[in-house]
C-alpha cells in the first residue's frame, strides 16, 4: 500500500510528465521573436528534468525500483551514454553538451529524450495511464489544428498583432514538414483507435473530423514523403485489420473504411502531387521548402568525418563545422553554395558524422531490437483486448516516427512522440505481462542502501543544477531575442549591448559575442560620424570600445574555434579598424580570415573578404589576385566581379568597371541587385539610356525594388521621358509620402543620394529604405 507521500510524489511527477508532453505540442513564448525549436526544447527539457526528480524522490520515499526488465531499455540508455563520451572529442565542448539553444543533436537532448522513454515505460502501464497520455497527444494536436484553422482562415496576426513574433512559419510545431509528420502520426493514431477497439458515437465522431482535419493539412503541406509515410503505415493497418477473424467464426471483421480512405488519399497524393496539393498550398500561401544536404553530400563528408575519428566522430551537434570543411565542390554552382547546414538529410546519418561508428551502431541496435520486439508482440496483440490496441498503436505510431528519423530530420516534439509511444509499447507489454518488471528494494542491504540513497541525491541535486542551467539558457536567449537594436542611434545600440550583456552572462555563447561586437562596432561608427562630440570625449569612448570590440571578438573565437564564422566576425572587427589607423589590425584582420579559410576551404567570401581588407589597405593588384582565386573557385560569383568593378571604378577606369558589370549580368540574369548596380555604374557615366535598360530589367525581375525605381525615374528624366519619371516618381510617393529624396526629383532636383564613386559600394545609404521581395 502506497504512502500518502509516495502516491503525491508519483503522482507530481507522472503529472509533469503529461503536462509537459501536451503543452510542448502547442507551446510557444508570444511576442517574443524566440525560436520555436528553443521554446519547446526548454518545455521538455525542464518538463521531463523535473518530472524525474520528483521520481528520484519517490524512490527515495518508497526504498525500491521497479522498472520494465527489458533490454530495449539498456540500448536506449546507451545513447546518451555515447553521446556522453563523444562530446569529449568534440572541438566545442559547449556545442556538444548543451549548445546554443536546445539542438536536438546534443548530448542533453538526447538525455532527455531517454529520460521521456524511461518515465513512459514506467508510468503508462495501466489502461487508465495509457488513455491519459492518449488523451494529452489528441488534445495538443486538436489544440495545433485548431490554432492553425484560425489562422489561416482569420489571420491570428491581424488581431493579435506581434504575437507570433517566433512562429516565422506560422504554424506552432516548426516547419511545415515537421507540421505535417506529426499530424500524420496523429492520423495513424486516430485511425487504430478507430479500427482495433470499440468507441462511442461521439468519439467517433472526434477522430473521424481529426482525421478530416488532418488530411487537409497533409493536402496543405503536400510532402511526398509524409504522403509515403502515412500511406504505407496506413495500409499496414488496413491489412492487419482485415487479417484478424473474429472470436469463434471465420469471416472477416468489417472493412475499416477511414484507413482505406487514407491509403487511397496517400496514393491520390503521391501520384498527382503536383496537380492537387500544389494548388491547395498556393492558394493558401504555405510553402514546405526546406533545403539539406543531398545524400552524396553527406557521404562525402561522413568519409573525411569518420577518417578525423571513426569511433566517436568529431562531436555531438557539430556537423555544422563538418559541413563547413568537407562539404563537396560541386555545390558552389548552385544557389545554396554560401548555406551552413545542421544535419544531413536525416539524423541518423548526421550521427554518424558527428558520433561515429558508435554512435551510429548505439542508434541501429536500439532500433533493430525494438523492430523484433514489435514483431514478437504481435502474438500478444492477437488477443482482442484493450491493452492489445495500446500495443499495436504504439508500435505503429512509433515505428513510424523512427522511420521519419532515420530518412529525415524531425523536429524536438516528433522525437519526443516517438519516445513517448515507445515507452508507452513497452508499459503495454508490462500490462499484458508479456515482459516482467525489474523490482528490487535497495533497504534490504545496508552497504546497498548507503549507495542507493547517496546515488539518488545526488542525481536529485543534479537534476535540479539542470533546471538552473536550463532556465538559464533560456533566459539568454530571451534577451539575445530583444537584443536588435530599433534604430541606429546611440540609445538603441546601447540598449542592445545592455541585452547581449545579460545574454552572454547567462550563457557562454558565441552567437551572443558576434552579435555584440557588430553593436560596439556600430557604436564606434556612430560616435565617429557625431560631430557634437568633443574630441577628448570621442577617444576615450572610442578607445573603450575598441577595447570591448576586440574583446568579445576573441570571446567568439575561444567559445567555438572551429567554427568558421567566429573567425570571419573577428577578422571583420579588426578589418573595421584598418580605417581607423588602429595599429595591427592589418595583420590580425588576414590572420582571422585566413584561419576562416582553413576551416571552409571552398568557401570564395572569405576570399573577397581579404580581398576587401587589401583594398582597404590600398593594396588593390592584391586584392585583384584574391578576387581571381575567388572566381577561379566560383565563376558565377556576382559580388566578387563587382568589387572587381569598384577597383576598376576607384582607379578611374569606369569603362572597365562596366564591362565587369554586364560580365555579372550575363552570369546571373536573374539578379535584380546585379543590373541596378550596372545601372548605376552606366548613370555615374552618363550613359543614361544604359542605365535606363538596367533600371528596367532590375524592376521587371522584381517590382518591389524601390531604389531600382527611384533611380529608374532619374534616368528617365535624364533621357527626356519626364512623363514615365512622374509615373515612376508618383508611385513612390505613394508609398513614402515623406521621402524628401522624392520630393526633390518631383521638382526637379535629379541630383542622386549616393556617390557616384561608390554606385558598387553595397554600404552605402541608398535614398529610400530596402523593400525588395
Amino acid at each position: 500500500m502506497e504512502s500518502k507521500k509516495l502516491r503525491l510524489l508519483n503522482s507530481l511527477s507522472f503529472g509533469t510528465l503529461v503536462a509537459t508532453i501536451f503543452l510542448s505540442i502547442f507551446f510557444f513564448v508570444p511576442y517574443v521573436t524566440v525560436s520555436l525549436d528553443v521554446s519547446k526544447g526548454f518545455l521538455l527539457s525542464l518538463g521531463v528534468t523535473i518530472s524525474i526528480f520528483f521520481w528520484l524522490m519517490a524512490r527515495l520515499v518508497d526504498g525500491k525500483f521497479t522498472i520494465p526488465k527489458d533490454r530495449i531499455i539498456l540500448f536506449a540508455f546507451f545513447i546518451p551514454c555515447v553521446f556522453f563520451i563523444a562530446s569529449f572529442f568534440s572541438s566545442s565542448l559547449y556545442l556538444s553538451f548543451f549548445g546554443r539553444g536546445f539542438e536536438v543533436g546534443t548530448f542533453g537532448m538526447m538525455l532527455v529524450f531517454f529520460l521521456v522513454f524511461f518515465l513512459s515505460s514506467i508510468y503508462f502501464q495501466t489502461d487508465k495511464r495509457m488513455h491519459t497520455v492518449y488523451t494529452a497527444l489528441y488534445s495538443g494536436a486538436a489544440v495545433l489544428m485548431l490554432f492553425e484553422l484560425g489562422h489561416i482562415f482569420i489571420n491570428m496576426n491581424s488581431i493579435f498583432p506581434g504575437m507570433l513574433a517566433g512562429v516565422p512559419f506560422n504554424n506552432l510545431l516548426g516547419t511545415w514538414n515537421n507540421f505535417a509528420l506529426f499530424i500524420g502520426g496523429m492520423i495513424l493514431l486516430a485511425l487504430t483507435t478507430l479500427d482495433f477497439t470499440q468507441v462511442k458515437k461521439a468519439k467517433n465522431v472526434f477522430l473521424s473530423m481529426f482525421i478530416l482535419i488532418g488530411l487537409f493539412f497533409l493536402t496543405l503541406v503536400n510532402s511526398s514523403f509524409v504522403w509515403l509515410l502515412v500511406g504505407i503505415f496506413a495500409l499496414i493497418i488496413f491489412v492487419y485489420k482485415l487479417s484478424q477473424h473474429r472470436e469463434g467464426a471465420g469471416t472477416l471483421r468489417s472493412i475499416p473504411i477511414a484507413t482505406f480512405i487514407v491509403v487511397l488519399c496517400s496514393l491520390l497524393f503521391l501520384i498527382g502531387s503536383d496537380s492537387f496539393g500544389g494548388v491547395v498550398a498556393q492558394y493558401f500561401g504555405v510553402s514546405n521548402a526546406e533545403i539539406y544536404p543531398s545524400f552524396s553530400g553527406t557521404i562525402n563528408v561522413a568519409l573525411h568525418a569518420l577518417k578525423h575519428n571513426p569511433v566517436f566522430g568529431t562531436g555531438p551537434n557539430t556537423f555544422l563545422l563538418d559541413w563547413s570543411m568537407w562539404h563537396p565542390t560541386s555545390i558552389l554552382a548552385t544557389q545554396f553554395w554560401n548555406s551552413d547546414f545542421n544535419s544531413s538529410f536525416g539524423l541518423i546519418p548526421t550521427f554518424l558524422v558527428t558520433t561515429g561508428i558508435m554512435g551510429f551502431m548505439v542508434w541501429m541496435l536500439f532500433l533493430v531490437v525494438y523492430i523484433l520486439r514489435g514483431i514478437q508482440s504481435m502474438r500478444v496483440a492477437l488477443s482482442n483486448t484493450l491493452a492489445s490496441y495500446y500495443i499495436l498503436s504504439s508500435l505503429f505510431v512509433s515505428l513510424y516516427f523512427w522511420v521519419a528519423v532515420i530518412f529525415s530530420t524531425p523536429n524536438t516534439i516528433c522525437i519526443m512522440v516517438a519516445f513517448v509511444m515507445s515507452g508507452v509499447f513497452l508499459g503495454a507489454l508490462v500490462h499484458t505481462k508479456a515482459i516482467q518488471v525489474y523490482d528490487n528494494s535497495f533497504l534490504k542491504d545496508p552497504r546497498m542502501s548507503f549507495f542507493s540513497i547517496l546515488a539518488l541525491v545526488v542525481l536529485m541535486i543534479t537534476a535540479i543544477a539542470t533546471c538552473y542551467v536550463y532556465t538559464e539558457k533560456f533566459a539568454a536567449y530571451v534577451y539575445f531575442s530583444n537584443s536588435s537594436p530599433k534604430d541606429s542611434t546611440l540609445a538603441s545600440l546601447r540598449d542592445s549591448e545592455i541585452s547581449l550583456i545579460k545574454a552572454s552572462t547567462l550563457d557562454k555563447n558565441d552567437v551572443y559575442y558576434r552579435a555584440l561586437s557588430q553593436v560596439y562596432l556600430a557604436q564606434i561608427q556612430t560616435i565617429v560620424s557625431d560631430k557634437t562630440i568633443s574630441p577628448d570625449t570621442m577617444k576615450a569612448t572610442v578607445q573603450q570600445l575598441l577595447t570591448n570590440l576586440e574583446n568579445t571578438g576573441q570571446q567568439a573565437v575561444a567559445q567555438n574555434p572551429k567554427y568558421y564564422m567566429n573567425w570571419i566576425n573577428l577578422g571583420d572587427v579588426y578589418s573595421s579598424l584598418v580605417n581607423l589607423g588602429v595599429t595591427g589590425s592589418y595583420d590580425n584582420s588576414a590572420s582571422a580570415y585566413n584561419k576562416a579559410f582553413a576551416l571552409t576551404p571552398h568557401n570564395p567570401s572569405i576570399l573577397l573578404s581579404l580581398a576587401q581588407l587589401e583594398i582597404n589597405h590600398k593594396s588593390n593588384d592584391k586584392a585583384r589576385e584574391y578576387i581571381n582565386q575567388a572566381l577561379a573557385m566560383k565563376p558565377n560569383y556576382t559580388d566578387a566581379i563587382f568589387t572587381l568593378a569598384q577597383i576598376e571604378a576607384s582607379e578611374g577606369n569606369l569603362k572597365n568597371a562596366i564591362t565587369q558589370a554586364e560580365h555579372a549580368a550575363q552570369v546571373a540574369p536573374g539578379d535584380e541587385t546585379v543590373f541596378f548596380r550596372l545601372g548605376m555604374l552606366r548613370y555615374n557615366n552618363t550613359d543614361y539610356s544604359g542605365a535606363v535598360s538596367a533600371f528596367e530589367t532590375a524592376v521587371r525581375i522584381n517590382p518591389n525594388y524601390y531604389n531600382a525605381r527611384y533611380f529608374l525615374a532619374l534616368s528617365y528624366q535624364k533621357v527626356g521621358r519626364s512623363d514615365d519619371a512622374k509615373t515612376q516618381l508618383n508611385f513612390l510617393g505613394t508609398i513614402f509620402p515623406d521621402n524628401q529624396d522624392i520630393k526633390n526629383a518631383l521638382n526637379g532636383n535629379t541630383t542622386p543620394a549616393v556617390t557616384p564613386a561608390k554606385a558598387t559600394d553595397k554600404t552605402k545609404k541608398l535614398p529610400l529604405p530596402e523593400k525588395k521581395s
